[in-house]
Formats: C-alpha cells, structure tokens, sequence
C-alpha cells in the first residue's frame, strides 16, 4: 500500500471516528435536551418514594413510610416531604388560589347554559341525536346561574396563570376567551383527566384514557371507543385553538404531568399495573376484588412527540399513584 492510500485511509478513519463520536455526543444531547429538574413523588397507602431527575441523571432522594393523623374528625395522612409540597403547590399555585377570581369573573354568567351546551356537543359528537351545532358565536350569556352539583370552581374550571383563557372539562372540554367571553370546542368530546398549563398560558397539555377522537371545530369528528388501557397525550395551542400533538402512549396509564419552566417539553409519569399473584390476592381477584401493583416511568417529550428522556423509577406500590413537578 502507497504512503499516499495509507494518508487516505488514516484521514477516511479519522472522519468516521469524529464522525460516530459526533453522533454519540448529539444523541446524548438530544436524550437530556431539556431545561432544570423534575421532582417525583410515588405513593400508596404506606410507603412513599421521592427522586429527582436532571440532565439525564436519576437519583432518589428519600424512602418514607406514610403518616397519618386526625383533624377536625377526620383522618389525614401526609405521603410526602415539605420540600415537595411546597414546590408542588407554589407550581400549581395558579390552580388554587383563583377560587375566588373565578367566582367573580363568572358570576354574571349562566353556567347552565355552558353545561347545556356542553351536552349537547357531546351528544351530537357521539351520536348525532341533536342537529349540528357550531363552536363559533357561542358566548357566555346572563343572567348568573350555575349547576346544583357544583361545589366549588376550581374542581371544574382550569385557568391558565395569566387568566386570558379558561377550559372548562365536562362531558367535553370548552375552551372559555376570557377577554372575548367566546366558547369553542378544540378539544372535540375527550375527557381531560390528568392537565396542565405552560406557564406562558399559550399551551394546555392533558391525557385521556380510551377514548380516541379527531381534532374537531365545528365539524363533526370522525371517532371511535378504544381500550381503556390505551394512554393518549394532547397538547393544544390555545391561541389557535389548534392541536400541537396527539401522541398514543400505547397499553399503560397517564396519572400526572407538568411543563418544563420555558413551556418547550411536558413530563409524563406512566403506570403499569400488574395483577397481584400472591395466594390471598389470587382469592382476592377470585371474590371480585383484585390487587394491583403499579411499576412508575418518567418519560420526557417535546412539542413535537419526541421522546428526549425516560427512565424507570424504583419499586411497586399496590394502588398507589404518583406526582411530577418541574422545577
């Protein structure tokens, strides 16, 4: 071989190293391209775990039994750190502290007529019983009157921090203009179980199990029922009223999720149950009531359903559930 193949061989080796190193570095990239840290909180009836998650590196940060103890009457128990709970909530702080600016802002308005509407969206979307109605030039109308079963607001209206948009989840999910007062329907007839703001207020992620509808706006959605087991995640810009992603997670369970701080990645924890097999949970599940053990998984996606992140979480905890938040 000539001095000169062999300088060509060495610079042709050379590319291909930089070039499988440059992959690998971009891969790692990708696979952690996202901003701060999420805390994760796994609970049941006795146990509890905590970890946090950042740049791609998991660590738990506690093991703790449940405590409980009695107030006014009643039992309650605590299945998390102080840390946590006050990161948790000073992050869903906007959930909880707009009862009372709700109240006034819908005051004049006739929730009725929004549930009425509601239903009647729903029922024409499902099973075309009423004639086709419009999601535009519907506006929350007077005089004041609200629904018997309402106990309060906030289990049943989610504004976003800047409170220039409100969803409303019922039999559909209404998105409310605060400012134009209009009513429209981008989140055709899915039920929105688990959800969350960006903290820019433009985008509403939620998750749904089962049902499985297209993207609607005043036209009839094409739909179908699917398997429960089935974990859809939405993300929808409400500013206009379109629908960013609609990603099935495939045969697992949604039970929280949050935004990333700069509104560019939403986190996802995912349950898989698993029947117990023990001979008393066999007896159990004989007489009718199973016994499940939940294993947890973090994953991390982008605007676009890329999956830059995911990780098992440790353990089983029997009927317990979990919470994410984003720090």
């Amino acid at each position: 071989m000539s001095s000169i193949s062999k300088t060509k061989l060495a610079h042709i080796l050379c590319c291909l190293s930089l070039s499988i190193l440059g992959s690998l570095v971009l891969a790692d990239v990708n696979a952690t391209a996202y901003e701060g840290k999420i805390f994760i909180n796994l609970y049941d009836s006795d146990n509890f775990s905590e970890y946090e998650l950042a740049a791609g590196n998991l660590v738990k940060t506690i093991d703790g039994k449940v405590s409980r103890f009695e107030k006014d009457g009643r039992t309650y128990s605590t299945s998390w750190t102080e840390a946590f709970k006050r990161l948790y909530y000073s992050k869903r702080i906007y959930r909880y502290d707009m009862e009372e600016k709700q109240a006034v802002f819908f005051s004049p308005y006739d929730l009725q007529r929004l549930q009425d509407i509601q239903a009647r969206f729903f029922r024409h979307s499902l099973f075309g019983e009423e004639p086709e109605i419009t999601t535009r030039n519907l506006y929350l109308a007077g005089p004041g009157r609200k629904p018997k079963y309402f106990i309060n607001f906030t289990y049943h209206f989610f504004p976003n921090r800047q409170f220039t948009h409100v969803v409303h989840g019922n039999s559909s999910g209404a998105l409310i203009n605060a400012e134009t007062k209009g009513i429209t329907f981008p989140f055709g007839i899915d039920t929105l179980e688990h959800n969350d703001w960006s903290s820019t207020g433009q985008f509403f992620a939620y998750s749904f199990q089962g049902y499985k509808s297209k993207y609607i706006l005043g036209d009839r959605p094409a739909w179908e029922i699917k398997d429960r087991d089935q974990a859809t995640l939405v993300i929808v810009d409400v500013s206009t009223e379109k629908t960013l992603l609609r990603k099935n997670l495939g045969e697992r369970y949604i039970v929280d999720l949050a935004w990333s701080s700069d509104s560019s990645h939403i986190g996802v924890i995912i349950v898989t149950p698993r029947l117990g097999v023990w001979p008393w949970e066999l007896l159990a599940a004989m007489a009718g009531h199973p016994i499940y053990h939940n294993t947890y998984r973090i994953e991390v996606y982008d605007l676009k359903g890329n999956m830059v992140e995911s990780k098992d979480l440790e353990g089983s905890y029997k009927l317990g559930s979990a919470r994410i938040v984003w720090d």
